[in-house]
């Protein structure tokens, strides 16, 4: 197994589980009773911006894989 294998498979694990985390945080956001939400909104945007910040490596990783 190659470096840019190893590193796509691991940059793809990992925002498939941030994916999910986001997903949870989403749902318990719009389930929790209006006293809990204020606690799943915090968790649901820090979750939302790793997501979007590994989504952006991601891309640039493949991006660079694919120009070398």
């Amino acid at each position: 197994m190659t470096l840019s294998i190893l590193v796509h498979s691991i940059l793809g694990t990992i925002l498939t589980i941030a994916f999910l985390l986001t997903a949870y945080y989403l749902l318990r956001m719009v389930l929790a009773p209006t006293e809990q939400k204020e606690t799943f909104i915090s968790g649901f945007r820090r979750s939302a911006i790793w997501t979007v910040a590994l989504f952006i490596i991601y891309f640039l990783w493949i991006l660079v894989k694919r120009m070398l």
